[in-house]
Formats: C-alpha cells, structure tokens, sequence
C-alpha cells in the first residue's frame, strides 16, 4: 500500500508563511538588539518550507537555529576588562591587559 501525500489546509499554510514573514520582519527592525534570531528563524522557515509536512526535516533546521543561537549566547564575550601600567613614572607608554568574560566562565 502507497503512503498518501497529506493534504495541506489552505488556512495552515497562510498561517505558516504569516509567522514566517512575520519573524522576517521583527527580526530586520530588531536585528541590533534581539533581532538575530527571529530573523534567521523567519528565513529557516522560509527555506524548509516545502518540507513543513514533514516534522524530521522541519524540526531539526528550527531546533538547529536555535541552538547555533544558544551556542553563540553561551560564548560570547558579556564583559571585558582592562587594566594599564605604566611602564616609568611620567611615560606615555603603557602596558595594558584586556579579558573578557561569558557565561560559561571562559577567559578571553
């Protein structure tokens, strides 16, 4: 017996392109601040659109998204620090050390 092509609703997919562009849009106006993600989740739905029936290859791009975006927010440097000392008294010349720290406690 063959497996049958399931049908799309036609409401579904105006739902689906909706959020898509709908992310897309955020995501541009918000892309210097929370942006990023919705954006390249909008654009990730967007790409695995033909496959949005099929949960094994719509899942694992979303989920791949966000855990790029995850992998990033656990790395990236929040804070960095810089100390100066002076080489003699009275130089302009200076020996200056930045670190920079995340969430996982990794020194830069």
């Amino acid at each position: 017996m063959e497996r049958s092509v399931p049908r799309r609703n036609p409401l579904g997919t105006a739902a689906y392109w909706a959020l898509a562009v709908l992310l897309v849009g955020f995501g541009y106006l918000a892309l210097f601040s929370i942006g990023a993600p919705f954006l390249l989740t909008g654009t990730a739905m967007m790409v695995v659109s033909p496959w949005r029936s099929r949960p094994e290859v719509l899942w694992p791009a979303l989920i791949g998204v966000w855990a790029f975006v995850l992998g990033y927010l656990l790395v990236a440097p929040l804070a960095c620090t810089s100390t100066g000392i002076a080489v003699t008294t009275g130089s302009p010349l200076s020996v200056s050390h930045t670190t920079c720290t995340n969430i996982l406690g990794i020194d830069y």
